[in-house]
């Protein structure tokens, strides 16, 4: 695992309070961006896979951003 994230480059990251969300360009078919999600208190982890930076953004911006 920490092989492949060392090759993806983080683009953006976004936190509040125990959210963060990470966006991380993959370079890796069509869904080029992630969205890595994680809520510390619960110990959460998700990742989305977008084809567009900004729909990746969005994504990590609006998960931190949830109450």
């Amino acid at each position: 695992m920490d092989k492949i994230m060392s090759e993806f480059k983080k683009l953006h990251e976004f936190t509040d309070g125990n959210r963060t969300g990470q966006v991380f360009l993959t370079g890796i078919g069509r869904s080029r961006f992630m969205a890595l999600l994680y809520q510390a208190d619960l110990d959460y982890n998700d990742a989305k896979y977008f084809e567009t930076e900004q729909d990746a953004e969005d994504c990590a911006e609006d998960w931190v951003m949830r109450k």
